[in-house]
């Protein structure tokens, strides 16, 4: 009987991906000009990704997530950061260029640069013996970073494992291999006496591009898991051979 239930399976599968992948631009791997289309159907995709595809089985994308993240003291922020219940949105609103793909039958690797004009991040904090500029900030609350013409260069690595018999990308590494932006405006808002986050608020502002230039490969580490947690949300319910047919 476990054949019967197998064979069920494999077409619920089979018709969910189906259905779903029609949503989106389909790149055969073996097409010598992969890239083209690729960029074309990812900057296609992204606002699909943006609408309500649950009836596909898929939770929404927007807003990237991560569930907690600890960034450790690099000058400027000479103190542990510890974030919890991190927020990306209006990532689905970027442009996409300059996308360079090598995919086969065992692994997966893309390589794209993206252009946003306006990213915010919000998060819960929790800075503990935290000195600024000769102040401490000591506090936790809610923490918000408005990011301004945001441009990045990302990798995605990945393999192709099986699941049920039918072959599935798994990304297993992102690197944002460069970030900038032409603006960071901070808002903190902490719990207990208010003044902290108005503090915060204000220094943060005025050593905005200090933190930018010197902080940001500790920040991009962050952007990286929220890219490979909504990338795998979305590879996971369509098999690879359905997305990048040979």
């Amino acid at each position: 009987m476990n054949w019967i239930f197998s064979v069920i399976y494999l077409i619920g599968v089979t018709v969910g991906a189906q259905n779903l992948a029609s949503k989106f631009k389909i790149c055969s791997r073996s097409d010598p000009k992969i890239n083209d289309c690729l960029e074309s159907a990812i900057n296609d995709a992204l606002p699909v990704l943006s609408t309500d595809l649950s009836d596909y089985g898929l939770a929404p994308v927007i807003p990237m997530r991560v569930a907690k993240w600890t960034i450790h003291p690099v000058p400027p922020l000479t103190f542990e950061q510890s974030y919890e219940n991190f927020e990306l949105w209006n990532e689905l609103q970027s442009k996409v260029s300059n996308v360079r793909a090598e995919l086969s039958d065992t692994s997966f690797a893309l390589t794209l640069n993206m252009v946003n004009s306006n990213v915010p991040l919000y998060a819960d904090y929790n800075y503990r013996n935290a000195i600024f500029d000769n102040i401490d900030i000591s506090s936790k609350g809610k923490y918000e970073c408005l990011m301004k013409e945001y441009k990045a260069t990302i990798s995605f690595i990945g393999e192709i494992k099986k699941t049920a018999g039918v072959d599935y990308v798994v990304i297993t590494n992102v690197t944002t291999i460069s970030s900038n932006a032409e603006k960071l405006t901070f808002t903190y808002v902490s719990e207990g006496d208010p003044q902290v986050g108005n503090i915060i608020t204000q220094k943060f502002n005025e050593e905005w591009y200090d933190i930018l230039v010197l902080a940001k490969g500790n920040y991009s580490l962050i952007f990286s898991e929220a890219y490979k947690n909504a990338a795998n949300s979305v590879f996971s319910l369509i098999p690879y051979n359905v997305l990048f047919p040979k």
